[in-house]
């Protein structure tokens, strides 16, 4: 008795163990957002705002809101600034779901850098630079809209 108990225990932790990863791993939803950066260098006064630009095929963790890969877009910003000779640049994506949103965190950092005089302000258009969207893997992706209606199915079942 003592051994089918055990061993009822072992499959339960063997299943949990292996059920597990995958929840870990939240759904990636692919929405439109709008993106732009913001790069500067602590031994340059130069500040370079990229234009807002809209990524058509972005994706977002659907638990958390945030970007998926947001620090691989701030590596693209690095990149290109690289290639235009400033070698260490520390690179700021932000983005938001709505235009309006991003207007405002834009106007935000422009006024900080832009308005005092401080910095010498430099604009990337698209044609210079533009985001390339950034893709989960198919381990990382899961379809959200079957999860929901599994639970939906699961709880048509319990009533």
């Amino acid at each position: 008795m003592q051994q089918a108990k055990k061993m009822k225990l072992r499959l339960y932790l063997a299943l949990a163990a292996m059920l597990l990863p995958s929840l870990m791993f939240a759904a990636q939803k692919n929405v439109p957002l709008y993106v732009c950066g913001l790069a500067t260098s602590f031994n340059d006064s130069t500040v370079y705002f990229t234009e807002i630009q809209k990524i058509d095929s972005a994706y977002v963790d659907s638990k958390t809101g945030f970007l998926y890969g947001r620090d691989s877009y701030s590596y693209q910003l690095r990149e290109q600034m690289q290639k235009q000779g400033l070698s260490h640049a520390t690179c700021i994506t932000f983005f938001a779901k709505d235009k309006k949103d991003i207007d405002k965190k834009y106007a935000a950092f422009k006024k900080r850098y832009a308005t005092k005089g401080r910095y010498n302000v430099k604009y990337l258009t698209t044609a210079e630079f533009n985001f390339s969207p950034i893709i989960p893997d198919e381990s990382e992706m899961k379809d959200a809209p079957r999860q929901k209606k599994a639970k939906k199915l699961k709880k048509s079942k319990n009533k």
